[in-house]
């Protein structure tokens, strides 16, 4: 479990959900973040990430609640989603560039194919 976890949680997330090769690239996304004292996802982290699951950008969503989190995706080539639920209103979202803004973090499923 990534470090800076509590119980099964991860950034509000619940861990026990993901393909055991998910968990295993956010340890380790996780570890590069402590290592260098990083509070925040950087372009690395997402990069790390991907690059874990062989996955690419085009298979990514980057989803958050402030306009860094949206340049970061947008950074990377992912899909960006913003959240309402914490620090900047939609306007904000939008103009960093979101693809699709939406009030809670659940109502993606909404929106998956």
């Amino acid at each position: 479990m990534p470090t800076g976890s509590t119980g099964k949680y991860l950034i509000g997330m619940n861990y026990d959900k993901l393909t055991i090769k998910a968990q295993e690239a956010l340890q380790e996304a996780s570890s590069l973040a402590q290592k260098n004292d990083q509070t925040q996802v950087e372009l690395e982290h997402i990069l790390l990430a991907l690059k874990l699951l062989d996955s690419g950008p085009h298979e990514a969503a980057m989803v958050g609640d402030h306009p860094m989190d949206i340049r970061i995706g947008k950074d990377v080539g992912a899909c960006t989603v913003g959240v309402l639920t914490g620090y900047a209103a939609a306007d904000a979202l939008l103009e960093a560039g979101a693809d699709l803004v939406i009030e809670r973090a659940t109502h993606i499923v909404r929106y998956l194919p």
